[in-house]
C-alpha cells in the first residue's frame, strides 16, 4: 500500500524548480535574497509532485498558475514506489510514499489547489490501487502545522469528487 502524504510549503510564493533549490541548499540555515532558508543539503527536491497557487514569485502572480501540478522527484508508471523515486518528505515513511506539496502557508490554499489535490489524488489510486492519505502532520508530530488540512472534511470531498467520476 502506498501512502500518499500532504505537506504545504510554508511560502507564500513558490514553484517544484524553486523548492528544488530550496532542499539542495546546505544542511544549514542560509540567507538569500534577504531571507532565511533551512536548506537540506540533498541532490534535488523531496517531494514528487508541487501543486501550485499562482505566485511564482513574491511579487509575481499568474492566474493560470493557481491550481497547476508540477512534477518534482519523478516517478515511473508502475505501481511500485522503489529506488531512485523515493521521496525525501517524511521521515521514517518515504519508502513507498508519494509526496505531494501545496505551495502556501498551513491550510491557507486556494479552492484551485484543493481541487488538483483531488484530481491528483485520483490519479495516484488509480496507479497504485491501494493508498492510504495522509497530511505530514499525521506521520511526525514535530510537524504540527503541516499541511493545516481538515483531513475529515478533504476525506469527504475526495470520496464526493470520485463519486461524480463514477456517475459520468
Amino acid at each position: 500500500m502506498v501512502k500518499v502524504v500532504l505537506h504545504c510549503s510554508d511560502s507564500s510564493f513558490g514553484n517544484a524548480a524553486l523548492i528544488s533549490q530550496w532542499h539542495s541548499l546546505p544542511a544549514q540555515e542560509v540567507i538569500q535574497n534577504g531571507k532565511r532558508y533551512q536548506g537540506r543539503g540533498w541532490s534535488g527536491i523531496g517531494y514528487h509532485y508541487v501543486i501550485l497557487n499562482g505566485w511564482i514569485a513574491s511579487n509575481l502572480y499568474h492566474p493560470d498558475f493557481n491550481g497547476h501540478v508540477e512534477t518534482g522527484r519523478p516517478l515511473d508508471d508502475d505501481p511500485v514506489v522503489s529506488g531512485k523515486e523515493i521521496g525525501a518528505h517524511v521521515k521514517g515513511f518515504n519508502r513507498h510514499s508519494i509526496g505531494i506539496c501545496l505551495i502556501g502557508k498551513s491550510g491557507q490554499f486556494t479552492h484551485e489547489q484543493l481541487n488538483a489535490s483531488l484530481r491528483l489524488v485520483h490519479k495516484l489510486e488509480s496507479q497504485y490501487q491501494e493508498i492510504e492519505i495522509f497530511q505530514h502532520s499525521d506521520l511526525d508530530k514535530r510537524k504540527l502545522f503541516c499541511a493545516g488540512l481538515n483531513m475529515s472534511r478533504w476525506g469527504e470531498n475526495y470520496r464526493y469528487y470520485k463519486s461524480v467520476l463514477r456517475s459520468w
